[in-house]
């Protein structure tokens, strides 16, 4: 019986880590995301030129 116990809270401990790295994940995506935004936006409001190469080469490096 403490076997069953034990597997099953080491189940749950595996599939909570296994959540917050997805949701690890997903938040460094969008915070790459709105940082990225926030680059292009600043510099296609402050360049007489837009800005889509950075952009492109932004996402490239991330």
């Amino acid at each position: 019986m403490t076997t069953l116990i034990f597997n099953a809270v080491l189940h749950e401990n595996e599939q909570a880590k296994t959540d917050l790295g997805l949701a690890n994940t997903k938040l460094s995506t969008e915070i790459r995301i709105q940082t990225t935004n926030n680059v292009v936006q600043y510099l296609d409001h402050n360049l007489s030129a837009p800005v889509l190469i950075n952009r492109i080469n932004a996402d490239a490096f991330c």
